[in-house]
């Protein structure tokens, strides 16, 4: 079979499962925490008054937080939605799965962090929204290069915002897309969060649809930024043991690595961790 009929495979397999597929556990999460600001505990639909940007196909949604920003501007966390989303499921929660998307959107422009949403393509046709997780050469990898471009208008611009405090977090295709960020682009980022998604090296195509390999002992480029790892032990679309190898990975290579494991979460965001991302952003 042709390498794009595979990829076809895949994407429509990924479409299949996400409509599919229970999102959320009907247990309760096991985490009990103090949150660190009300923000993080909002159940928030919609988050307005935010700007497009547009770089010919590709857009971006962005939005400054409602402070002063600090004297070097404001830190940068850029969001990288999952397949079938868009950059504004970030803002619009119009189902259970975007509101806790939304939330954590809420939560860290309540705590001064500038958010740039990222819409993606959908590189093979009739596949859904995706990001490209598997080219590594970051000068053929389209989702890379747009990135490049949008740090550069960041760069040239006269928002309030400090290029050189950037954050990277993403959910499902998005996290596997931070980590190929991570493995591949050498730029500088300070830190990035996966939420049910992880190594973009353990992810390959087969004539079946998408494999993962769970053991450990990939490479773990010299430049990877602190990472930190939140997965559901119930996710049925991304196996938890590849997060789990990913931190064992991280960990063994001299990365700052945490992983927060969810016994009753399933693949989905897990807003029940948004404040402890924010305690981990403000480490870091």
């Amino acid at each position: 079979m042709k390498k794009s009929k595979i990829i076809t495979i895949f994407c429509i397999l990924i479409l299949f499962l996400s409509i599919t597929l229970p999102s959320f556990s009907s247990k309760k999460s096991n985490v009990s925490i103090a949150l660190k600001s009300e923000s993080c505990s909002i159940k928030e639909k919609f988050i307005t008054d935010f700007n497009l940007k547009f770089f010919n196909n590709r857009f971006i949604v962005y939005k400054k937080p409602d402070i002063s920003p600090q004297e070097n501007g404001f830190p940068v966390i850029f969001l990288f939605h999952g397949a079938v989303q868009h950059a504004f499921s970030w803002f619009f929660g119009l189902n259970k799965w975007n509101r806790a998307q939304v939330s954590f959107t809420k939560c860290v422009l309540d705590n001064g962090f500038f958010v740039v949403g990222f819409e993606s393509l959908k590189p093979i046709k009739p596949g859904p929204r995706a990001w490209d997780a598997f080219e590594k050469n970051d000068s053929l990898n389209s989702d890379i290069l747009f990135v490049k471009q949008v740090i550069n208008w960041l760069n040239n611009s006269s928002l309030p915002v400090d290029v050189n405090n950037i954050f990277c977090a993403g959910f499902s295709s998005g996290a596997f897309f931070c980590s190929r960020l991570a493995q591949s682009y050498d730029y500088g980022f300070k830190g990035i969060i996966l939420n049910s998604g992880c190594n973009a090296d353990c992810i390959s195509i087969s004539n079946m649809g998408p494999v993962f390999n769970s053991s450990t002992g990939f490479n773990i480029s010299s430049f990877h930024p602190s990472t930190l790892i939140i997965h559901g032990k119930q996710d049925r679309l991304v196996p938890y043991e590849c997060s789990n190898s990913y931190y064992l990975d991280l960990k063994s290579s001299g990365i700052d690595v945490t992983l927060f494991s969810d016994d009753f979460g399933g693949h989905n965001w897990l807003e029940e961790y948004n404040s402890l991302i924010i305690d981990w952003l403000e480490k870091n």
